[in-house]
């Protein structure tokens, strides 16, 4: 008897589509599991980050922030703030990146989209 797969492995299995470019595929498969799932905070970050990759920033904020709001203290809440920043700044809406950078940037940690975001929003020590 073939049991289904776990969330687990259905989340790795998203990851590694999209990794390998197949962003479709993986969008399809988080669509899927959000439908099982929907209040998953996990789920809704991935999908949010699916949604980024291919270029819809407007539903990738709704996750983004969604995942924020069922936990905010998301292991991966650094990322979301950046992602959000990013992806407010690639919409023109430079106000909301420069909030989601703030918070990202209060966390205490560094990474090198963070760096650009930075330099691009011409975020400085008084922000």
């Amino acid at each position: 008897m073939k049991t289904e797969p776990t969330r687990e492995q259905q989340i790795d299995a998203a990851r590694k589509l999209r990794r390998r470019g197949k962003k479709k595929e993986a969008l399809k498969l988080l669509l899927a599991l959000h439908s099982r799932w929907m209040n998953d905070a996990e789920i809704l970050f991935l999908l949010g980050v699916t949604l980024d990759n291919l270029g819809r920033e407007s539903d990738a904020i709704i996750r983004y922030h969604r995942a924020l709001q069922l936990d905010r203290f998301h292991r991966r809440n650094y990322e979301i703030y950046l992602y959000l920043a990013s992806s407010y700044h690639n919409l023109g809406q430079h106000s909301a990146a420069r909030t989601n950078l703030r918070k990202a940037v209060h966390l205490g940690r560094r990474s090198p989209l963070q760096t650009r975001l930075m330099k691009i929003l011409k975020f400085g020590r008084h922000d």
